[in-house]
């Protein structure tokens, strides 16, 4: 048997569809926890909205990217300078030697001993001399 439905109800439900979907309890108890006391429909729906959930995430993943992007190219720049850290004799802060401040300085007199100081070090194992 075919239940009839009045027009009023078929032009409702063509306008608001119907969804059914099954959860976890532990999804369930998430999902009622992050949608507080809005109804599951005007929770969805804020979802969707120009300044809702979803467009906040899509601007926080933009501005991560952008983020991203800028600390890949400063450590692209970093990984290019040369530098040296040792402890002032006095207050025991860092110094810090590096080509960029010591253009002149760094390729005849600090390079040269720094060189030198640490022509003994290697990568423990691979690069052992041969004995």
């Amino acid at each position: 048997m075919v239940r009839h439905y009045p027009p009023a109800y078929k032009r409702y439900r063509e306008k608001h569809k119907t969804i059914s979907i099954v959860l976890t309890k532990t999804t369930k108890d998430a999902l009622n926890k992050a949608r507080g006391d809005q109804s599951y429909s005007k929770f969805i729906q804020s979802l969707f909205v120009p300044n809702g959930v979803f467009s906040q995430f899509e601007k926080q993943k933009a501005q991560l990217e952008s983020e991203r992007a800028a600390l890949e190219k400063e450590r692209k720049n970093l990984n290019a300078i040369e530098r040296f850290t040792v402890t002032c004799k006095v207050c025991g802060k860092p110094l810090i030697f590096n080509k960029q401040k010591m253009r002149e300085k760094w390729d005849k007199n600090v390079k040269p001993i720094l060189d030198k100081a640490f022509s003994t070090y290697y990568h423990v194992p691979d690069c052992r001399p041969k004995q």
